[in-house]
């Protein structure tokens, strides 16, 4: 049963590791548009927002230099919601009213809560082999749910959303890191 589990998650592991892989540049660009409030609501759900940040602090926690401990610490310390309007926004361009419902009911449930959860675990245990973080125990029927949820034509789309990322996205990460290595210079170690 975890097996399927895992190989349900590849994909969505795939995209968290493209977001691992970011780099600092950023285009300076405009706001997002103004996102329907399901769209925020689907980040939210999915944890969009957080596991955006939360691949990034891993990033910096391993593979930090001892003397990045500042601006690590000050990452840390970043709220995730500041992606959600930008992530939003791309929610909103990207899949129909249906869809985000459609989304919005799987990931609300058990199942896709219990997926969520194990998506982040595997992203830990991909950036760092000393994770001891454990898979959420999943009944048979919600790894039903979850095999059958992701042979939909909307689960390659939410996989899709963060490819590439958007400008704006990456204008807000930009931002937390500069704001951390700003942080990092002024309280060294």
């Amino acid at each position: 049963m975890a097996r399927r589990l895992i190989d349900a998650l590849s994909s969505r592991i795939g995209v968290a590791i493209v977001l691992i892989g970011l780099s600092g540049a950023a285009e300076r660009v405009a706001a997002a548009p103004v996102a329907a409030p399901d769209a925020a609501r689907l980040v939210t759900v999915i944890r969009m927002d957080f596991t955006l940040l939360d691949a990034v602090q891993w990033r910096v926690r391993v593979h930090a230099a001892s003397n990045d401990h500042a601006a690590y610490e000050c990452l840390l310390k970043q709220d995730y919601a500041r992606l959600n309007p930008s992530l939003a926004g791309r929610v909103a361009e990207r899949l129909s009213d249906d869809e985000v419902a459609a989304a919005l009911a799987f990931y609300s449930s058990s199942a896709g809560r219990d997926f969520t959860d194990a998506a982040l675990v595997q992203v830990h245990r991909q950036t760092d082999a000393n994770v001891t973080e454990e898979l959420p125990d999943l009944v048979h029927d919600e790894v039903d749910q979850i095999e059958a949820f992701t042979r939909t034509a909307l689960y390659p789309k939410l996989q899709q959303l963060l490819v590439p990322l958007p400008n704006d996205t990456r204008a807000v990460l930009a931002a937390m890191q500069s704001e951390c290595t700003v942080a990092a210079v002024k309280s060294p170690s």
